[in-house]
């Protein structure tokens, strides 16, 4: 169970989606204020939905947000503990990593930074979908022909869910937006529109973002 109080999870889940790295930043150092034993890695870490699975992460990679996801890699330092391996191999309940949300919607400058960050791109999904598999039955080429020309993915992922079974896998995340089966959501006001459509709980507040 995180240490961290539900609200606290959804401020940081939807200023990572929502691409507001000003107040995250502001919120992450408020929360490092408050939880004096833990650092801003952990709180990253905590920040989990607990219905999803989902990260600041997946939020912030699935959505193309370079700046926030630096900003959140920047956190985790090579010579301590937690390290940021962690959060970019963190899978949500469906598999997911941030990965595969960013191939499946197409941002390669996003899976470009995600690869040089270490990410792994042969970590399979719940139906058994890597990253390039997501990227190609998302017909996300560009994405694919990256992957490949980087020699990555090549001996896993390639079955699976097909068809109508692979489109069912991105409708049982409740948190892959319809932009992430239809093209990216880039702008903040993409995301807000797209946030009316997901399947979650809204009460109006930024409990939405969770």
């Amino acid at each position: 169970m995180s240490f961290l109080a539900e609200e606290e999870i959804d401020d940081v889940l939807y200023c990572a989606r929502a691409n507001d790295l000003e107040e995250l930043k502001s919120f992450i150092s408020t929360l490092d204020t408050k939880y004096t034993s833990e650092s801003p890695a952990s709180i990253i870490l905590a920040a989990v939905d607990s219905e999803t699975g989902n990260n600041a992460a997946h939020y912030a990679c699935g959505n193309g947000h370079q700046d926030v996801t630096k900003y959140l890699l920047s956190q985790f330092h090579a010579d301590s503990s937690p390290s940021s391996k962690s959060l970019l191999i963190a899978q949500n309940k469906a598999g997911n990593t941030a990965l595969h949300w960013a191939a499946l919607n197409g941002h390669l400058e996003m899976v470009k930074l995600l690869l040089q960050s270490g990410a792994d791109v042969s970590i399979l999904n719940v139906v058994g979908h890597d990253a390039v598999y997501e990227a190609e039955i998302n017909d996300k080429d560009k994405v694919v022909d990256f992957l490949l020309k980087e020699g990555v993915g090549l001996d896993t992922g390639l079955g699976g869910a097909e068809g109508e079974d692979a489109e069912e896998e991105v409708k049982d995340d409740p948190n892959v937006t319809e932009g992430a089966v239809n093209g990216s959501v880039d702008s903040v006001d993409d995301v807000k529109k797209e946030l009316e459509k997901m399947e979650i709980k809204d009460n109006g507040t930024k409990e939405e973002g969770g």
